[in-house]
């Protein structure tokens, strides 16, 4: 069977979009199947269907696949005409299998479940940002001026977070708008759409990720250079090993203990070990070095 994957993402507050998208590529005969990497699609005649994106409040953001937790309310929804395709977080896709179906939850539940994964999905962000561009702003103002003046690395560190926080307030500007339009038309009684494709906000996600990946690089920078040796050899490596271990949680879609406990072990032994060798490669080259050396001088 013909299989495509589609890099499409979507955000808690577009479930509405997405349900839409899903029904429109269902129409073209792609029928959708789950995650893995990307949004699975598979080949068959066109056709039909109605989904429901659903935001599951017990869901977690670690969460690769669905939990125990998620198949008793996938149980609870199949017995109102909703079958469970799949769910990754709090995101949990529906297809209609009865047409006397009823909704999954009320217009009111909808939209405080959709209201706080939105904003549990970026807060810790915002005020990590707030928090961390503050602090760099305080000591350059402070005893480390001249420190950060002369340092491109620390200059660097201000500037992504800058940058980030910028983007974060923005974000919550947007976000604000969002919950006080989308509060008015739910005391007029009015039908809340989740979506609108939001461009910036796409943009912006996605520059975001790759700043986060800049700082993780600059910060691995740091310590190569706290360690002085082989310095891009350790960051090269470590951020490649990073991406390739992200990529692995994707594929593989572990559950989500052990997707905890995996990038828990990883993050902690990982760079370690990178660190390890890489000193271990220098010292033998040293050794190797001062053999000729020695030799010379008897």
């Amino acid at each position: 069977m013909k299989k495509r994957v589609v890099f499409k993402k979507y955000h808690y507050r577009e479930c509405d979009s997405f349900a839409d998208y899903l029904e429109r590529m269902a129409a073209k005969g792609w029928i959708f199947k789950g995650w893995k990497l990307g949004l699975v699609f598979y080949k068959d005649q066109p056709r039909k269907e109605s989904y429901a994106a659903e935001i599951f409040p017990e869901g977690d953001e670690n969460d690769k696949r669905p939990e125990p937790n998620t198949q008793e309310y996938a149980r609870y929804c199949e017995e109102a005409g909703w079958e469970l395709v799949d769910s990754i977080g709090k995101f949990c896709v529906f297809r209609k299998i009865r047409e006397d179906a009823v909704p999954i939850v009320t217009e009111e539940e909808r939209y405080e479940n959709v209201r706080k994964a939105e904003w549990k999905s970026f807060g810790g962000k915002f005020f990590l940002s707030c928090f961390m561009t503050a602090l760099l702003y305080w000591r350059l103002g402070t005893f480390d001026y001249v420190n950060y003046i002369f340092s491109d690395l620390l200059l660097l560190w201000i500037f992504t977070w800058t940058v980030l926080l910028i983007g974060e307030l923005f974000h919550f500007i947007g976000f604000i708008a969002w919950k006080v339009n989308s509060n008015h038309r739910m005391k007029q009684g009015c039908r809340v759409f989740y979506g609108g494709g939001n461009r910036a906000v796409h943009i912006w996600v996605g520059f975001r990720s790759l700043l986060y990946f800049i700082f993780t690089v600059v910060f691995l920078g740091a310590v190569a250079a706290f360690s002085g040796r082989n310095r891009i050899f350790i960051v090269l490596i470590v951020a490649v090993g990073f991406l390739i271990f992200s990529l692995v949680m994707a594929w593989i879609r572990p559950s989500r203990e052990k997707n905890m406990l995996a990038t828990l072990l990883f993050v902690c032994i990982f760079p370690v070990m990178v660190l390890a060798v890489s000193l271990g490669i220098s010292e033998e080259k040293k050794l190797t070095k001062q053999k000729p050396e020695s030799r010379k001088k008897s």
